[in-house]
């Protein structure tokens, strides 16, 4: 159930969050169906893309700090997207951010975007970063729904 996965994570988040000045804007689908996979390395997979997130965000001005959240059944599967206002990908590096090592931060270990890739292709699904019209980024994450549980509807 990535809705109740979701809360959780954010419940993880919650200090952080408060203590950033980001203001988080959930928008879970209606009817949201649920994915086979591992609740440990999905809930590892929002939690790093979530501080990803809020991390991108530190030299935006407090009233800007916002990360959105929402979720979108489609045919055969879902969608959850992850926005933030931060400073976006520099297109430099768009093609090297899932590369082992690979750190734009400065305390970074270039090692959390490979591990939610990993994790993705772990559960048949696809991760993808980019930049947001507005600014910032967005995350996306696709994944294949329960096939047990759509064939029960």
């Amino acid at each position: 159930d990535m809705t109740l996965l979701i809360h959780k994570v954010l419940g993880l988040v919650r200090k952080e969050l408060a203590l950033h000045r980001v203001k988080p804007v959930i928008a879970i689908a209606p009817d949201f169906p649920a994915v086979w996979g591992d609740e440990v390395q999905l809930q590892q997979l929002l939690l790093n893309l979530i501080m990803n997130a809020v991390e991108a965000m530190n030299e935006v001005s407090p009233s800007r700090r916002m990360v959105a959240i929402w979720t979108e059944a489609q045919q055969g599967g879902v969608s959850i997207g992850i926005s933030d206002r931060g400073v976006g990908l520099a297109p430099a590096h768009e093609e090297r951010i899932f590369q082992p090592f690979f750190t734009t931060k400065e305390r970074g270990l270039g090692l959390g975007l490979t591990i939610c890739s990993n994790i993705i292709q772990a559960h048949g699904g696809k991760l993808t970063l980019t930049n947001h019209k507005d600014g910032g980024a967005v995350a996306t994450i696709s994944l294949p729904a329960s096939e047990m549980l759509m064939a029960a509807k």
